[in-house]
């Protein structure tokens, strides 16, 4: 927990206030069957009716809001995706560690985190 705290400071100017609530995947309205992280570089937040409009996988928050989060590997499709009702966030690879499909689909892009430069798991 005192890792986590000192990452979160060291965060602090990149992020918000940290909201502890529990979304609800709404399976009917996924018409992607879920999330592929592999390659992805950028993420597509989207809220309200846009969110449901992107196809991606949906949370309906406890308030009945609903947000979506699609996976990108460029720029360009992640902002288009986000441009109605959404945001565009960045992996960054020094901050943090994915599964490892996910860094050995794309090494050289986590090779800055000295964690992900490992052998196979």
């Amino acid at each position: 927990m005192e890792m986590l705290v000192r990452s979160s400071a060291k965060k602090a100017r990149h992020t918000g206030p940290v909201v502890d609530t529990v979304s609800r995947y709404r399976r009917d309205l996924d018409s992607e069957g879920g999330w592929n992280l592999l390659g992805a570089r950028y993420a597509a937040v989207s809220f309200g009716d846009a969110a449901i409009a992107t196809g991606a996988p949906i949370f309906e928050q406890p308030d009945g809001a609903c947000f979506s989060v699609r996976f990108f590997k460029a720029l360009a499709p992640a902002t288009q995706c986000a441009s109605n009702s959404g945001t565009v966030l960045r992996f960054r690879p020094a901050w943090g560690l994915p599964v490892w499909e996910v860094i050995a689909a794309d090494r050289n892009f986590w090779s800055v985190n000295p964690a992900a430069t490992g052998s196979e798991r």
